[in-house]
């Protein structure tokens, strides 16, 4: 948001400028600002923008399966449940390959293939899989 001021860029113009963007802010701005910096005529508040922990965000009235909706290109769509899993364990810091898989055992593993993959890295042996209940 650039909020049209001349003058002073010190923190009563960041002031402000924050209450020009919100009256009501659920987080505080002013501790999130970086920079005041003139641009053409103006000036404009620099803000860091983390990512939520919560994610994926919705819609309330629509609710979390129809109310996830997800940026692509120049257009909004909305997230599919396979898209919605993913967004959660991006959050979480998961991947999807190193999710568990307990209804298999050490049979459903090609231990050859996986011992010749791991081969150049370290050796590979059947007692390395005992942490995982196989």
């Amino acid at each position: 948001m650039v909020t049209r001021r001349r003058g002073g860029g010190g923190t009563g113009s960041a002031t402000r400028g924050y209450r020009a963007i919100s009256k009501r802010p659920e987080w505080s701005v002013i501790e999130q600002a970086k920079l005041i910096v003139p641009w053409r005529r103006s000036h404009v508040l620099a803000i860091q923008v983390y990512a939520s922990p919560v994610r994926p965000h919705y819609i309330r009235r629509e609710g979390l399966d129809r109310g996830v909706y997800v940026r692509v290109g120049s257009t909004n769509r909305r997230a599919d449940r396979e898209l919605i899993d993913e967004l959660r364990r991006f959050a979480r810091g998961e991947a999807y390959d190193e999710q568990p898989m307990p209804g298999l055992d050490s049979e459903a593993l090609d231990f050859r293939a996986a011992s010749e993959s791991f081969a150049p890295v370290r050796r590979l042996r059947r007692t390395d899989l005992q942490p995982y209940g196989w």
